[in-house]
């Protein structure tokens, strides 16, 4: 077998591995965890160079190239000649510094949804008291109105 369709292999494991995990691989691998992704295959490959590209879809994108091909989640890529214009060489600690730095924004987007979450069990809370004090004025005042007074 050649190292192209071992490569393919790889990533298509990859995929199922996610899917294992009921994880969308593209949502993982093309927003943000392309740099790990590119860790895995040069551990698989070496020899594997990371590359940075920039898309309109992606935006930042890391890709690998192995014996002149180019791969991500997707596969073997074909790239168009403006997307090789958006493309440059980049060091491994690079590629570190984008996973550091895509870990942080996840921490504080995940401190967020926790904050938030928080506000709308306590917005949830307040409302539930309200409707449970509006019950009760509204069970007082049809109580005054059905009990005869003494």
């Amino acid at each position: 077998m050649n190292r192209e369709k071992l490569v393919i292999e790889f990533i298509e494991y990859v995929r199922l591995l996610e899917l294992k995990r009921l994880r969308n691989p593209m949502r993982v691998y093309a927003f943000g965890n392309c740099g790990n992704l590119h860790i895995f295959l040069k551990s698989a490959f070496p020899g594997a160079f990371p590359y940075m590209m920039r898309t309109d879809k992606y935006g930042k994108h890391v890709i690998t190239a192995i014996d002149g091909n180019f791969f991500d989640i997707r596969g073997k890529l074909s790239l168009t000649e403006a997307q090789i214009d958006n493309t440059r060489e980049i060091s491994d600690e690079e590629v570190l510094k984008y996973i550091n730095n895509y870990n942080q924004q996840q921490e504080k987007e995940e401190m967020r949804m926790r904050e938030n979450a928080v506000k709308l069990r306590e917005f949830a809370d307040g409302k539930r008291k309200m409707a449970a004090a509006e019950r009760f004025i509204a069970g007082d005042k049809l109580a005054r109105i059905f009990t005869p007074e003494l």
